[in-house]
Order: C-alpha cells, then sequence, then structure tokens
C-alpha cells in the first residue's frame, strides 16, 4: 500500500475518533503540525482520553503515515454551573 495523503488520513483519524467505542468523541480538533498529528478538545472521562493515542496510532499504520501522535485533550471538571439559571 502506498502511503495515503495527511489530510485523507487526518479525515479518518477523525472518523475513528468519532465512531470508535473506545473514545466515541465527537468534535476533537485533528491538526497536523511538524511532523506530530496532534487531537485537541474534550474529552468525557479518563478511559476515553486513555485510548485515544493507540486508537489514532492505529489508523495512521493502516495507512502507513509515519507521523507522531500529541494528545492535547482535556477532561472537563464536573462541578456546580459556572452562572446562575436562565430566566425565561
Amino acid at each position: 500500500m502506498t502511503a495515503a495523503p495527511v489530510d485523507h488520513v487526518l479525515l479518518h483519524v477523525r472518523d475513528a475518533l468519532a465512531t470508535d467505542g473506545r473514545v466515541g468523541e465527537l468534535g476533537l480538533d485533528v491538526t497536523h503540525e511538524e511532523g506530530l498529528v496532534i487531537v485537541r478538545g474534550a474529552v468525557s472521562n479518563a478511559a476515553r482520553k486513555d485510548a485515544l493515542v493507540a486508537l489514532v496510532r492505529e489508523v495512521l499504520d493502516q495507512y502507513e503515515c509515519a507521523l507522531g501522535v500529541r494528545d492535547e485533550t482535556e477532561i472537563p471538571a464536573v462541578g456546580a454551573p459556572d452562572r446562575d439559571p436562565e430566566q425565561l
């Protein structure tokens, strides 16, 4: 198999992050910078964050794309709302 263009591979990475049950997160930002695939955004729990890099590497390997992976995602703090309830 010939290596696919990076932009094409990133589409598959985004799709896998959204549809694979190990991560299953929509809206993650996936970019390519200086030989790295960087994933940014919010994930809902630690298990999903832990699975993220391995899943991205699996997709990169499928397309013979020899890039590193940097996880810059965050798990949002859960607590009280940071504003008053909306008045209708």
